[in-house]
């Protein structure tokens, strides 16, 4: 088999043949993302109401805190990124992760509200720099070309956060108390941190190869790497220039509407049911049981993306979210009610792998950590207002309809620049390295 056949055998793969060392980044990925996710979103149902009675506040004032984080996450994620430019994501991941734990020891014990706030806030700034920066360059720099296929794995991890992390943080909370439940955390992501320092930022660098192609030889990989050494120093890829690329404005938006939809509806599918006489803890088990689905549907999601392409696996995604929607816009009718909730609670569980597999197609491995700094910040700030725009649509109006047909045109604006955008190569593509290394390799034994 030449070394295109393998090219394209890698790029439709859908076996997850990731190596013994690719697997176990992937496992430590999936759980930054498990407990990332169960601190700013999960967590979040249980924190509140412990820590209003703690510093004397209503459960609104400390959202509205939250919201203010949400902004200061994004500063961080823009911050890491251009950190990750100059040290790689690797670095970022190990710094960034044992911030986040300090952060997230120091935020159980606060008992006033500007202590609470500075922890709170470091909480935010830390995690987008482990879950977004860090978490996508390592799958860029070591899948490129299976990395539909990995995110489908990585973002497990945020499907299972709705199913066991309150849970989880009920039983320690139970055990050891609610500051302490924050300790027992910090622990566990200290131990998680520790494992991210045997972790290489290349697999060249740790003896393996991209994608765990074992076709290829060891004097490939080093020529890939001392390549991309060479290649960083010329990139054509400025600040400036990225901001003048359609591509990344389609992609860091188009995809983050997918993102943006969930939350929204989310915020208030408790209030959405309850409207209609629906029990709390019936709307609770109903989430749960969706979660399994949730799971599974990231590695559907995975799979279409790695088989077909990535730009089909978000057309679906979209599909189906227009579907829902609709479906939920009939709140007089339970049926519709509970298919539609339950597809974008399932759905959900694959739109977190699109963002960093689009930019991964565009920019390729070496590019990915310029890209993906202006990419994220942006796709984080448009997910957000899925938190700041529903409620406030549902309170002027008093009714969800609205809210429902404010999404469906987002969805509308985000499907069509998800349809103009070319997914891919621009610059540099995979191919020409392997051909280049390649080529030097041959060199270096003809001599």
């Amino acid at each position: 088999m030449d070394n295109q056949q393998q090219l394209e055998k890698r790029k439709k793969s859908i076996i997850p043949d990731f190596g013994g060392k690719g697997w176990f980044i992937i496992l430590i990925l999936m759980f930054i993302m498990f407990f990332g996710l169960g601190f700013q979103s999960e967590g979040m149902n249980t924190n509140l109401g412990y820590f209003s009675e703690i510093l004397g506040e209503e459960v609104a004032t400390l959202q509205m805190f939250n919201s203010y984080a949400g902004w200061v996450g994004i500063i961080g994620t823009f911050l890491w990124g251009l950190l990750s430019i100059k040290i790689g994501g690797k670095k970022v991941l190990n710094i960034s992760l044992i911030l986040y734990a300090a952060f997230i020891m120091i935020w159980g014990q606060m008992t006033t509200v500007p202590a609470y706030m500075f922890a709170l806030f470091g909480v935010y700034f830390c995690l987008n720099g482990a879950m977004s920066i860090g978490l996508s360059n390592l799958v860029a720099n070591w899948f490129p070309l299976k990395k539909g296929n990995a995110m489908g794995w990585v973002t497990i991890g945020a499907s299972l956060s709705p199913i066991m992390f309150i849970p989880m943080q009920l039983a320690l909370i139970g055990s050891v108390g609610f500051n302490m439940f924050f300790i027992v955390a910090g622990i566990l992501l200290v131990v998680l941190w520790i494992l991210t320092l045997i972790v290489k930022n290349r697999p060249e660098e740790w003896g393996a190869y991209p994608d765990n192609d074992k076709n290829m030889t060891p004097e490939q990989a080093k020529a890939i790497l001392a390549l991309s050494q060479e290649y960083k120093k010329t990139s054509p890829f400025t600040l400036g220039r990225l901001l003048r690329t359609p591509q990344m404005w389609f992609t860091a938006i188009g995809c983050a509407v997918l993102l943006l939809v969930p939350v929204g509806f989310m915020t208030t599918i408790v209030a959405r049911f309850a409207a209609v006489g629906v029990d709390v803890m019936v709307v609770v088990g109903f989430i749960s049981a969706c979660g399994v689905g949730n799971l599974f549907f990231s590695l559907v999601t995975g799979f279409v993306d790695q088989r077909f392409g990535t730009k089909k696996a978000t057309f679906m995604c979209y599909a189906l979210y227009f579907i829902a929607l609709i479906l939920t816009c009939f709140m007089g009718n339970m049926t519709a009610m509970w298919i539609g909730s339950g597809i974008i609670i399932v759905v959900s569980g694959g739109v977190n792998n699109l963002t960093a597999s689009t930019s991964i197609a565009i920019f390729g491995r070496f590019d990915f950590a310029k890209a993906f700094t202006v990419i994220s910040p942006i796709s984080v700030a448009v997910r957000t207002l899925g938190y700041m725009m529903v409620a406030p649509i549902v309170a002027a109006t008093g009714s969800y309809l609205y809210s429902n047909i404010a999404l469906i045109v987002i969805m509308v604006v985000g499907l069509i620049l998800v349809a103009v955008n070319k997914i891919q190569p621009i610059g540099r593509t995979e191919e020409d390295f392997e051909r280049d290394a390649a080529k030097r390799a041959g060199e270096a034994v003809a001599e």
